[in-house]
Parts: C-alpha cells; structure tokens; sequence
C-alpha cells in the first residue's frame, strides 16, 4: 500500500526480484502522478497495479460514495495510462484503512462496497500483518517474526506491507 515513490519502491522491487516473487501494489494515484516512471517499472518488473484511492485522506474520500468513487476512477485512468492495455488491468481496490465497518466512517464503507460490486470492481483487505505501521521501526527478521506471530492462515495469507518513505 501507498506507493510508488522513489525511494522505498526500488529496494521493494529489488527485494522481489531477487526472491522472484509477485506482488499487488495498492497505488496512490497522486503519487503514481509523481512518479509515474516508478510506477511503469512496477508494472514491467511483472506485478499487478492496484487502486488505493488518488488522495488516501480519509475525510474527503469517504465524504461520500460519489467522492469515493471520483478517486478511484481517477486513480484508475492513471493504472490505464500505466499498463500496455486494458487487458491487463484488474478492477480492485484497497480501501484506505481496510473496508471493516467499524468507526468513524463505518456506515459509508457499506454503501461504497455495494456501489464498487455495481460498477465491477473488487476489494481486497488483509488477513496478516507484518507489523510495518506499528511505529517502531524493524528489520527484516523483526517484520517477519511480527508476520509470523500474526499470520493465522497457513495458505491464502494477504500480507499488509507499506511502499511508503515513512515505513523503512
């Protein structure tokens, strides 16, 4: 979640590449506008675009289900302009802050998830951590030990991980 941006997203890739292992990039379209180079390498290097909103702020994009939606088609047109053709293109979406129906904007999250399948999109959340948003700072054994503590799935584990410069 939350890239591109060129700093963490080359060793991201690097790492991948070495381990010869795919991912699902869950973009920012803002940042994807930025770093658009970084994005196309994202998507050469073999691993599937995403849609994680344009703007990530919670108050605007979950304003509304039509404010939801502008960011997300928005985001969208710029995966389009990413990818050699609509092919290879997959409509799914990462709902900032997962689409759980609790807190603050619980009752929209519903509403959005029914007009996302109207339109023919997905939406993916997760269902292990690596511990990356937790605040302090790991390495890779300590990412992957919190993986493992927290992972309660042997097969089908969608791992949240952060391609943000805020998140080593």
């Amino acid at each position: 979640d939350d890239g591109p941006n060129t700093t963490i997203t080359p060793q991201v890739l690097d790492v991948l590449r070495k381990y010869d292992v795919k991912a699902t990039f869950f973009m920012l379209g803002y940042l994807m506008e930025d770093n658009s180079d970084m994005a196309r390498r994202v998507y050469e290097e073999g691993h599937l675009l995403a849609n994680h909103t344009y703007s990530h702020t919670y108050d605007d994009i979950y304003a509304s289900t039509d404010a939801f939606m502008k960011e997300i088609e928005k985001t969208e047109e710029l995966i389009l302009d990413t990818v050699d053709s609509e092919d290879e293109y997959f409509p799914i979406v990462r709902f900032p802050g997962g689409s759980h129906e609790v807190g603050k904007y619980k009752d929209i999250k519903g509403d959005i998830k029914d007009v996302l399948a109207e339109e023919g999109y997905y939406h993916c959340d997760w269902n292990s951590l690596n511990g990356d948003a937790e605040g302090k700072t790991k390495d890779a054994e300590g990412l992957f030990e919190f993986f493992e503590k927290n992972t309660s799935t042997s097969k089908n584990a969608v791992v949240l991980m952060h391609d943000t410069v805020s998140k080593q």
